[in-house]
């Protein structure tokens, strides 16, 4: 199999160790963050004797240009579409003096903090950099970019970026509209969260920017809000919670400090606390559904039911598909009784995501709370296709069954339970 097989080895980014004082990838463009290995691993029958092994290829090339070079490679025709070229020619030393320029952007910056996204082109020899505050890198001289030569050389600069700009014209994205945007569900924020990503927009486009605040002049301030992100992760709140106090100080119409903020308090059972922070959170970023999620959240978690289903019915209405906002309503209608109409939304929910294991268990509770034992038991068995293991939704299962009276499968279950969970007092009571 080996033998037999095309790898390539690549990455998906480098990693700042504090060059420029950023200590991790994304907030800035430097080398250090977007150069990375690029390995092809190919088999005698693909490189038919013109590609010799262990062969390093000084030329620039892109990410963009690993898909092409191996459809090549395949012998497969290149789509017209495809934005990089095919490498296949420069492995066989046929282009030696070829270089392709390189274009990167990141738009961290933007989508979280408010502050300018940037923009890059390089050549071998050169990089400019759009930013607030331009910059221009000669590589070979200073290939950890550190003084810009921008003021000395503003005509090679001006070049780079009149290039930059025909790239990013011939590649604009398609715009899709309000109602081609897709929907972020909970699940996937805390998903997202758990990755390290913090799935949360400042408001606005992402593509303006450049009058915004150079993200050069907010490392500090960045910096800050990643000590807080890392005491939280090792669940050292209240110490997060001062760090971003005082990061609100410094910026108090930061939607992002007021949203961690409110998570945290979330965290730590503060929900009035949280839904002040929220509040903030929309009152700088209106647009932000991820925070109306959360103030819903919080309204509940303080008790003050009908401020919770208000804000998550609203929701609703901006995000009709969103099933986690449905399944938050859910849970608000059940708390206040309303069971049949927690019925219809985690129905909703469970349709459009069958292995929603949470939903299909409070539906299954539901349909206890209603009496009807027998769609409570499919909702159950439902679930434990996803999580056979799942203790509590065993127990839930027996009793479904053992109200309506089909003890040997209640028996199963309940013997079930035991197994898993020996020293569960619930599973002994069921089985007894």
């Amino acid at each position: 199999l080996y033998a037999d097989s095309l790898i390539v080895f690549t990455s998906d980014h480098g990693e700042s160790l504090g060059e420029h004082k950023e200590k991790y990838h994304a907030y800035y463009i430097y080398d250090c963050s977007i150069r990375i290995p690029l390995i092809f691993r190919i088999p005698a029958h693909l490189s038919k004797g013109q590609l010799s092994p262990g062969s390093r290829i000084p030329n620039q090339v892109r990410s963009v240009d690993i898909a092409p070079t191996v459809m090549q490679l395949l012998g497969k025709q290149v789509m017209e579409w495809i934005q990089g070229e095919g490498l296949v020619a420069m492995m066989a030393g046929k282009r030696p003096n070829i270089d392709l320029d390189a274009y990167a952007e990141t738009h961290y910056p933007r989508i979280h903090f408010g502050w300018s996204p940037l923009f890059s082109y390089s050549t071998p020899e050169h990089k400019f950099i759009e930013a607030p505050i331009t910059e221009l890198y000669d590589l070979k001289q200073d290939p950890g970019e550190v003084q810009s030569i921008i003021e000395k050389e503003s005509a090679l600069a001006n070049q780079l970026k009149s290039r930059m700009y025909e790239l990013q014209k011939k590649y604009a994205p398609v715009n899709r509209g309000e109602d081609g945007s897709e929907a972020v569900d909970a699940d996937t924020i805390e998903r997202l969260k758990a990755l390290g990503y913090v799935a949360f927009a400042a408001g606005g486009t992402a593509d303006s920017g450049l009058d915004l605040p150079d993200p050069k002049l907010k490392i500090d301030t960045y910096n800050r809000l990643n000590e807080a992100i890392e005491l939280s992760r090792k669940g050292e709140r209240e110490p997060a919670v001062a760090i971003l106090r005082e990061v609100a100080v410094i910026e108090p119409e930061m939607p992002i400090v007021h949203f961690m903020l409110g998570s945290e308090y979330f965290q730590l059972g503060l929900f009035l606390k949280a839904v002040e922070e929220f509040l903030q959170t929309l009152k700088y970023n209106p647009e932000s559904n991820v925070a109306r999620f959360s103030l819903a959240r919080s309204y509940m978690g303080s008790g003050l039911l009908d401020r919770a289903e208000e804000v998550v019915r609203e929701l609703i209405t901006l995000e009709p598909a969103n099933y986690g906002a449905r399944h938050l309503l859910a849970t608000i209608l059940a708390k206040r009784g309303d069971f049949q109409g927690a019925v219809e939304e985690e129905r909703f929910v469970v349709e459009h995501r069958p292995s929603y294991v949470e939903a299909l268990n409070n539906l299954g509770s539901y349909y206890l709370n209603l009496g009807n034992h027998a769609l409570a038991s499919e909702a159950y068995l439902q679930a434990l296709q996803t999580a056979p293991n799942n203790v509590m939704i065993r127990a839930n299962l027996t009793l479904a069954f053992l109200n309506l009276r089909q003890f040997e499968k209640a028996l199963e279950q309940a013997q079930a339970v035991t197994r898993l969970a020996p020293g569960l007092g619930l599973g002994h009571y069921y089985l007894g």
